[in-house]
């Protein structure tokens, strides 16, 4: 969904949502978070969520995926909430 070898992918438990950064097979980073967090951020005027190795920065109609302080992907808003909903 990412790139060449580089997946983005979630489980659910519960109210909790794990974002989970898969490069070549394994987990690189994740990030445990709720549904209702990651809606708020991309309907609200945050312009990035987490503070960490992952991060989420909304760029126009875009949300960047950032590990360890570099872009790895780009996925559109739209496209991103139903991934997560």
């Amino acid at each position: 969904m990412l790139g060449d070898n580089i997946t983005l992918e979630t489980e659910i438990n519960n109210n909790e949502l794990r974002l989970i950064v898969v490069k070549e097979n394994e987990e690189w980073v994740c990030h445990k978070t709720t549904v209702k967090e990651i809606n708020t951020f991309l309907t609200g005027e945050d312009r990035s969520l987490f503070k960490g190795r992952l991060q989420l920065i909304k760029d126009q109609d875009n949300v960047l995926i950032k590990v360890k302080n570099e872009i790895i992907g780009v996925i559109d808003n739209k496209v991103f909430y139903k991934f997560i909903n």
